[in-house]
């Protein structure tokens, strides 16, 4: 589960006006053109964080390099994890209804979908309690507050991989805080960034040799690595 050269290029090309779901998908896809798009957006976000993980892990290693900003004083935290210590249980991609009982109350619900993430990316969904009603078949009216927030906590249950945190502290104000991990937007700027370095190599591959990018990307990393050595002598 990899990105060619080719693919990974193709990374500059996307991303702008798109929101963090979009390019997740836009990756799992990539690197999976089997699944259909309509099952992709149906599953549920902890299946695209999986995807995600699995992408990192298969091109960049398992150590991951996090960084936050303390939101009392902006000093900036940074900390590594490993992606085995953060991979919980995956939720079954068909995401199928399961019934449960609140307040006494018959509810319906489904995990919260990479489509349901997408909308509320888009300012489609402005609420937690839009992404419930969208995740509930049966059973909602009725419920009070306390019912949403029982219906929350189960989706979370449901799905832990959809909502990965961290406890930080500031070294510098002490402040205490969760820090929320975004996988797509980890995973993206990451691999942006290795597209940028491949276009430089390219780049002076072509320069120095006037090769067509075709011809470069063609070149196995180690060849294409050694030539740039060679450049340097």
């Amino acid at each position: 589960m990899v990105l060619t050269s080719e693919q990974l290029l193709c990374v500059l090309d996307q991303g702008d006006g798109t929101t963090g779901a979009e390019r997740g998908v836009w990756l799992w896809r990539t690197t999976d053109p089997g699944i259909s798009l309509e099952s992709l957006w149906g599953a549920p976000v902890g299946c695209l964080a999986h995807a995600m993980l699995d992408l990192r892990e298969a091109m960049l290693g398992p150590q991951l390099e996090l960084h936050d900003r303390c939101p009392r004083c902006d000093e900036e935290i940074e900390f590594t994890v490993s992606i085995p210590e953060i991979r919980l249980a995956q939720p079954p991609m068909d995401n199928p209804p399961f019934d449960v009982e609140i307040d006494g109350q018959p509810v319906t619900l489904r995990r919260v979908s990479c489509d349901d993430l997408r909308r509320v990316e888009r300012g489609e969904i402005t609420d937690r309690a839009g992404v419930i009603a969208r995740c509930v078949s049966q059973g909602l009216e009725g419920l009070d507050e306390a019912g949403h927030g029982s219906i929350d906590a189960i989706l979370g249950e449901r799905d832990p991989q959809a909502d990965v945190t961290f406890s930080l502290a500031c070294p510098a104000c002490a402040h205490s805080w969760e820090g929320v991990f975004d996988p797509c937007e980890v995973v993206w700027t990451e691999l942006r960034a290795r597209a940028k370095q491949l276009l430089f190599d390219v780049d002076a591959l072509a320069r120095a040799y006037g090769w067509s990018e075709a011809e470069v990307l063609k070149l196995s990393p180690p060849r294409r690595r050694a030539y740039l050595e060679l450049l340097d002598r």
